[in-house]
Order: structure tokens, then sequence, then C-alpha cells
């Protein structure tokens, strides 16, 4: 058996950046020439060292962000198709810039729910990577 890092997810395998034994022809024949894993050896050990730390820091980063985020509202003005209903609806992406507006820098966001297409006061759960989640609340009202 050879030690190897694996570079990708590997379905019955393990995941990306995980150490594994695998057998030499499997390493030599199918993981090495698709660019799946590589030999750990003291550069690579060094590398993985690397990567980990990284990870963590973008994972607390990522966890500060949500606490900030926490609670927070941000509200959206829609023109009124009727008093219950407006024109339109808020969706991801409009969130997503509000969201970035107000907390610039460039972290990636897994979920964010489906279009709101009602007035009032929405509770809206955001998902971070890592399974990191927050509650914002939206606030959608009609345009004068």
């Amino acid at each position: 058996m050879v030690k190897v890092i694996l570079l990708e997810d590997i379905p019955g395998l393990g995941r990306k950046n995980e150490v594994k034994d695998v057998k030499p022809g499997y390493f030599l024949n199918y993981l090495k020439p698709k660019k799946l894993a590589k030999l750990l050896d003291e550069s690579s050990k060094v590398w993985l060292e690397k990567v980990k730390k990284e990870k963590e820091e973008e994972k607390e980063k990522i966890e500060k962000l949500a606490l900030k985020l926490e609670g927070k509202e941000f509200t959206f003005y829609l023109k009124k198709l009727n008093d219950q209903q407006p024109y339109g609806s808020v969706d991801s992406l409009s969130l997503e810039k509000e969201i970035k507006k107000e907390f610039p820098g460039d972290f990636p966001l897994d979920t964010l729910p489906k279009k709101i297409k009602k007035f009032g006061k929405h509770e809206v759960e955001v998902i971070f990577p890592y399974g990191i989640k927050t509650k914002i609340k939206v606030n959608i009202l009609p345009e004068d």
C-alpha cells in the first residue's frame, strides 16, 4: 500500500485533501494519470499542512461574517401589484448583492432562499460553506 493525497473527491475512496492508503497499481494506473492523487512525501506533507491552515483561516473568516450577519435586516422596495403582492420578487441574487454591499469581500454563499413574493418581514436562513448557518431578516415594502 502507498499513501496518497487525494486532489479531488473520489466516491468510495475519500474527499479532497485526505490522506489514504491505496494499492500501488491503482495509484499508478488510475489516480496518477487522471491527476486525482499524488504520493505523500515530505514536500506534499508541507503542502497539505498549508492547505489545511488556509481552510481553517477561511472557516474562521466565514464564522466571523456569519456572526456579524446574524439578525441583520435588509429592506427592499418593490412596486405594488395589489395590497398583498409586489410586482416582482426578492431573489437570491438581489439578496446576495445587498449582503455584499454591506459586507464587502469575496466570500461564498452556498444557499439562499427561493424568491420571496410577499410584502412584510421574512426570516431567511443563509448557509455558507462548512455548514455554517445564520438567519437574517428581509423586509419587503411597497414603493411609494
